[in-house]
Order: C-alpha cells, then structure tokens, then sequence
C-alpha cells in the first residue's frame, strides 16, 4: 500500500508531501496495532462499499486499501472468511454467513 503512495508521488513530483502522509499513516497504524495487539482473536471485519455508480454494496477483497488496513489493524477481513479472492457483489447471505464482529459502510 505504501508503495503505491511512493510510485504516485514520484510521478507528480511530490515526493516529501507523500512521506509525510506516509509518516502520518505509519504512526496511526502503529496506534492502531498497540491497541489490539493484547487480543486473543483477531475481530472479523466486513468492508462494504459501492464500486460504482449504481451499484449495490460489494464486499472489499484484496488488492482493495481497506483490505490492507484491516490487517494491519489486527483484524481478519470479511472477505477472507468468504473464501473471495477480489472485492465481490454483497449478498444479505454473505453477511449472514459471516456474521462479522464489525461492519463498515464506506461511501
């Protein structure tokens, strides 16, 4: 994820700006890990987001942003107890069958 934020910066030529997002992001997913790290099980969570105008929430898989922040917070995202490789189409079965500990809807 980090990476993206060097190789995008490099291309606009804004290179401090992103290390010091970079640097921001860092200590809150520091913050966040120091936060959970006593827990024995790590919370389930599921990401829900429109991908599209017009479509109905699709659950966030890898190569998603949010997926990578779920992890590095100490959680297990959605996605992985599904079994899904990419960000898919949300059913209400889905979320029953996963029956998370978290939901977040994302605009």
């Amino acid at each position: 994820m980090m990476q993206n934020y060097h190789d995008i910066a490099q291309l606009l030529g804004e290179e401090e700006k992103a290390e010091e997002i970079i640097h921001q992001m860092e200590q809150k997913i520091k913050q966040a890990q120091s936060l959970v790290k006593n827990y024995n099980q790590a919370p389930s969570v599921l990401i829900l987001s429109q991908v599209g105008s017009n479509t109905g929430p699709y659950i966030l898989g890898p190569s998603s942003i949010a997926y990578d922040l779920v992890q590095l917070a100490g959680g297990t995202p959605g996605s992985d107890l599904l079994g899904l490789e990419k960000s898919s189409p949300a059913s209400i079965e889905h979320i029953i069958d996963m029956d998370p500990d978290y939901i977040i809807l994302v605009e």
